[in-house]
């Protein structure tokens, strides 16, 4: 039966959200991890000059993910004088910034997990009226290569220059230079140097290291199913 072009984009682009949901839901589980952040406090913030030590760092990273979570409004740290701010002013701007970038990376995660059930049930439909019933997996294969394809790039930009990456990813999705902080004086960014973000894109790679072998597992399996069906349908 041969497909209308619509039915290969749709497959294709099923595919593709469902891989884009599995790694919006590993970034979002490792970015508002307590555990990891704390962990990360602990092997590279720097604050002593700012008078936090690192008995404090769990607090700190428990406020932080709350607050990116949506469990808390308000930035503040409590201890035996009562509670404080726990940043300044141009710090929690900045962190409303982040926060909205993780309700979009939410939104993503939802909206391409919706995409891909609806592609699904669609091509399930389309296959039970004489459709081809392998085309889910076609279309996942080929979603999973435009995703390992987007995920070999950005790792090799931010491998042949962290620096770069990092400064092209904030004045890509922030419209502000509150991100531009001084480690001297600002809390937040003694926090988190250079070094936390490249110990944290380390963990969150090996997080998605599943992922990974899932869609080179999906791209193998449709290869070899493809090469049974043109060995099948040759005349014997």
């Amino acid at each position: 039966m041969k497909h209308k072009p619509w039915w290969t984009a749709l497959s294709v682009l099923c595919g593709l959200c469902a891989f884009a949901c599995m790694t919006c839901s590993v970034i979002y589980s490792a970015v508002v991890s307590e555990e990891l952040m704390y962990s990360g406090f602990v092997s590279c913030a720097n604050t002593a000059h700012l008078g936090v030590d690192a008995g404090q760092y769990d607090d700190y990273a428990r406020l932080i993910t709350r607050y990116l979570k949506g469990q808390t409004d308000v930035l503040q740290i409590t201890d035996d004088t009562g509670s404080r701010d726990a940043f300044s002013e141009k710090e929690n701007l900045h962190m409303q910034d982040v926060r909205g970038l993780i309700r979009l990376l939410r939104l993503i995660r939802v909206s391409a997990g919706a995409l891909a059930l609806f592609g699904a049930f669609a091509l399930f439909v389309h296959a039970r009226k004489g459709g081809d019933g392998t085309a889910l997996l076609k279309g996942a294969a080929a979603g999973a290569c435009l995703w390992l394809v987007c995920c070999a790039v950005l790792t090799a930009l931010a491998l042949s220059g962290f620096d770069s990456f990092f400064i092209g990813f904030h004045r890509l999705f922030f419209r502000n230079d509150l991100w531009l902080l001084n480690p001297q004086t600002d809390l937040l960014i003694a926090l988190m140097p250079t070094t936390f973000f490249i110990w944290y894109g380390g963990e969150l790679l090996k997080r998605l290291l599943p992922v990974a072998a899932l869609g080179v597992v999906t791209v193998l399996a449709a290869i070899f199913l493809s090469r049974l069906s043109q060995k099948e349908s040759k005349p014997q």
